[in-house]
């Protein structure tokens, strides 16, 4: 239904938009025009808004994290509405209190969503006074709030704007328009972000909206030492255990963490997470999710119910919203993706250990050349268990293989074998029998071309 809706819409709105342009249309069929366009965007913003309404009740919707700035955010969001705001003479305040060069990983489009629905409402229902945005940083991630001084809501009009179809009341609909769907779908996109939407409102005074979603705030120390060339993180004192099955991945943990000065122990499936957590009850466990003997949400479950009640983060490649969010339900405290981000463990570090008193320092510059190489010259190993695998049509090896592959080649930048290997585990977990044999072909040549350059 998307295709077959949004097809012939995309037509009419590009039609519409190039008879705009002409020059020989007289005042009012270019009226007529900008009407048939303006609506035209009107009701593609609708069926965008149920077609995600169905994707998300039928649990296809997907929310892809990636990394950006906040700054970048609030420049666009100041872009779409400043000219609007101000041709209804109205005061826009922007608040920004996130720290300079504040980085997050979230779903970019999807939060930019949500505000420009809370944005575009505060602007449909204010004809006086200002419009505010304002961003801050909580104890868990961000929170935005949009207020207003508009029309307000009185406390039996707030209990039905996050249903489907539903304004405050049927005057609201009469006198401003609107399907009524924009405040819950962003409410639901909230909630599959682990967020949440609250409004507080005063009938004739105003509204507040405010959006809180939990993620991890660092800071891009490539832009900050640029700007202060001698900046140097504070040394870290503490332990962390970190829970990692391949042996490259747990000497690159290793390293870069020691670095800042904490102390690391490292155990190699869930199995020996749980007797190292409990016997030495680490100030920070990252714990990797898929495992032999035991997987990271297992492992999990167990320490948690032995009385560990420490941070624990996930650490994987499963880099999707909705993958985040299950880690979040399971009892992890955050999620830091593969391949490493340096500058989100370090805010994962700095978060849940202490500061050294005396005030020495430590750069996280690091050779790691020596532990891609060490990689690679596993190839020819990895190669001959893949194909004892597709012999003996194992798929679930097959798919160990690839996701342990996926996360390495990705760590220690070997692109095309990690593309390769994340196509094969999906298509695997899918059971798309008639892509494995291409995919393993493709993966027997990649890891047969890479140990030729290795040697």
């Amino acid at each position: 239904m998307s295709h077959e809706i949004r097809t012939p819409l995309t037509t009419v709105l590009g039609h519409a938009e190039d008879l705009l342009v002409e020059q020989d249309l007289n005042a009012q069929a270019q009226a007529s025009v900008r009407t048939i366009y303006n609506q035209g965007l009107h009701l593609r913003d609708l069926v965008n808004d149920i077609l995600d309404l169905s994707r998300i009740e039928a649990e296809r919707l997907e929310l892809e994290a990636t990394e950006f700035s906040v700054s970048s955010l609030l420049a666009d969001l100041c872009d779409m509405f400043q000219q609007n705001i101000q041709s209804k003479q109205l005061e826009f305040i922007v608040c920004d209190q996130v720290r300079t060069n504040a980085y997050v990983r979230l779903d970019y489009i999807r939060v930019k969503q949500i505000l420009i629905n809370l944005l575009s409402n505060a602007l449909k229902f204010t004809e006086k006074g200002r419009i505010e945005l304002e961003v801050s940083e909580t104890h868990h991630g961000l929170q935005f709030v949009v207020k207003d001084t508009g029309i307000g809501m009185t406390e039996q009009q707030i209990g039905r704007i996050f249903d489907n179809f539903q304004q405050a009341d049927n005057s609201i609909t009469r006198r401003f328009g609107g399907s009524g769907l924009g405040l819950s779908l962003s409410s639901q996109l909230a909630h599959m972000m682990n967020g949440e939407i609250k409004v507080q409102s005063v009938v004739d005074h105003g509204s507040a909206f405010s959006f809180s979603v939990p993620c991890t705030v660092y800071l891009n120390t490539a832009i900050a030492e640029i700007q202060e060339p001698q900046s140097k993180q504070p040394l870290l004192s503490g332990t962390v255990l970190v829970v990692e099955d391949h042996p490259e991945n747990r000497q690159l943990f290793s390293r870069m963490i020691e670095r800042t000065g904490a102390t690391v122990i490292v155990a190699e499936n869930g199995a020996r997470a749980v007797e190292q957590c409990l016997s030495d009850f680490p100030d920070l466990v990252l714990m990797d999710i898929q495992m032999p003997r035991m997987d990271g949400v297992e492992a999990l479950r167990i320490i948690r119910s032995a009385g560990y009640s420490g941070p624990i983060y996930a650490l994987t490649a499963n880099v999707l919203m909705e993958e985040v969010k299950s880690y979040i339900d399971s009892g992890f405290n955050g999620h830091i993706g593969k391949p490493i981000n340096k500058n989100e463990l370090l805010a994962v570090l700095n978060t849940h250990l202490n500061f050294e008193s005396d005030g020495k320092a430590y750069e996280l510059n690091i050779d790691l050349s020596d532990l891609r190489d060490s990689f690679a010259s596993t190839f020819e190993q990895e190669r001959y268990l893949l194909i004892d695998a597709w012999q003996n049509k194992d798929l679930s090896t097959l798919q160990t293989i690839c996701h342990k592959l996926a996360g390495a080649a990705s760590m220690f930048e070997f692109p095309e074998l990690a593309s390769i290997a994340i196509e094969f585990e999906k298509v695997l977990k899918q059971g798309s029998e008639d892509q494995f044999q291409s995919l393993f072909l493709a993966m027997c040549d990649q890891l047969k071309s890479q140990e030729s350059l290795a040697s």
